[in-house]
C-alpha cells in the first residue's frame, strides 16, 4: 500500500465539515477504574466520574476505504504523544484498533489476556469486524479532526460495523485529544445478537505498547450501551511542588505557582 493515495485520501477527509455533535447522558455500568499500568496510564468509566459519554453523527464525512481485516493510514492534524512518544498520524484498522508505526494490518483474532502489544495500540473494540458488511445507512468507519488550534481532538468512529458473519452492528468512537495525550473510547450499541458476541463478549478492549499494557476487559461482556472509557497518561511534576499540568498547575515551570499555594497579592496567581 503506497503513502501518496493514503494521505491524499485523509486530507479529504479530515477537511470535510465538522460531525454534528449529539450529547447523552450516559447509562450505569459496572465498570469503574484501573491502573496504572508499567507506564503510569490509568483508566476511568463515565459512570465513575471518567469523561461524559457523548457520541458524535458523522455528518459530510466520508468513511475510510476499509475492507476485511485491512487497514488505513490517517494524518492526525496535531502532535498526540503516547507511551512516551509523539506521533502525527495513526494507522485505523478494520477490527476495531489503531495503532502508530505498525505498517500491517492488524489481524482478527485475540487471545486472552491480551499480550502486550509490540506497537504502540488501542484496542477500542479489539474484534473480528467487517466494514464491508456495513448498515447500508451511515454505515462505515469514519475518521476527522475537529476543535482549534492546541485543542483539538482525532475521532474514529465505528458506525453499524457488525462482527463477521452476525446480524447485529456496533457503534462506538475513539477520541485522541491534542495536548492532554488523553484517549477516549465511546460506546453507543453493542448489542448485536443477544448472545456471546453482546457488550464485548468477544472484544478486547484497552490500550498498549512496549512500555505498558493497560486492560479493562477481554472476552467479557462487562460493557454497557452509552458508556465512555477514558484514558489518562501519567501527570508528570516537572517543578516538583506536587502538581502537574493535569492535576491544575498552571505554570509547571515555577514551583511558587500552583494548586497548593495560597493566593496572595503578588502578581504571581
Amino acid at each position: 500500500m503506497s503513502w501518496s493515495p493514503l494521505r491524499s485520501r485523509a486530507r479529504v477527509i479530515l477537511s470535510i465539515p465538522l460531525a454534528l455533535l449529539a450529547s447523552v447522558v450516559g447509562c450505569a455500568s459496572a465498570l469503574a477504574s484501573g491502573g496504572p499500568d508499567a507506564f503510569g496510564y490509568t483508566w476511568l468509566a463515565s459512570s465513575e466520574g471518567g469523561p461524559a459519554y457523548t457520541f458524535q453523527i458523522p455528518v459530510g464525512v466520508k468513511a475510510l476505504e476499509l475492507t476485511d481485516d485491512d487497514f488505513e493510514t490517517v494524518p492526525l492534524g496535531f502532535d498526540f504523544p503516547f507511551y512516551g512518544d509523539v506521533y502525527d498520524e495513526v494507522e485505523v484498522h478494520s477490527n476495531g484498533a489503531l495503532t502508530f508505526g505498525r505498517g500491517s494490518a492488524l489481524g482478527a483474532n485475540h487471545s486472552c489476556p491480551l499480550a502486550q502489544p509490540a506497537d504502540p495500540s488501542i484496542f477500542a473494540y479489539y474484534s473480528d469486524l467487517n466494514p464491508t458488511a456495513a448498515n447500508p445507512s451511515l454505515g462505515g468507519v469514519y475518521a476527522w479532526t475537529e476543535g482549534s488550534p492546541g485543542q483539538r481532538r482525532f475521532v474514529v468512529e465505528y458506525h453499524g460495523i457488525p462482527r463477521w458473519n452476525v446480524t447485529g452492528y456496533n457503534q462506538f468512537e475513539v477520541k485522541l485529544f491534542e495536548g492532554s495525550g488523553r484517549v477516549e473510547f465511546h460506546f453507543l450499541d453493542l448489542l448485536v445478537d443477544g448472545d456471546v458476541h453482546d457488550n464485548g463478549g468477544t472484544a478486547a478492549v484497552g490500550i498498549g505498547g512496549p512500555d505498558g499494557l493497560l486492560v479493562v476487559s477481554c472476552d467479557e461482556a462487562a460493557l454497557s450501551t452509552e458508556l465512555a472509557i477514558g484514558f489518562y497518561p501519567p501527570c508528570e511534576d516537572l517543578d516538583g511542588d506536587g502538581f502537574g499540568i493535569c492535576e491544575g498547575d498552571c505554570d509547571d515551570a515555577d514551583p511558587d505557582r500552583s494548586p497548593g499555594h495560597a493566593e496572595v497579592c503578588n502578581g504571581i496567581d
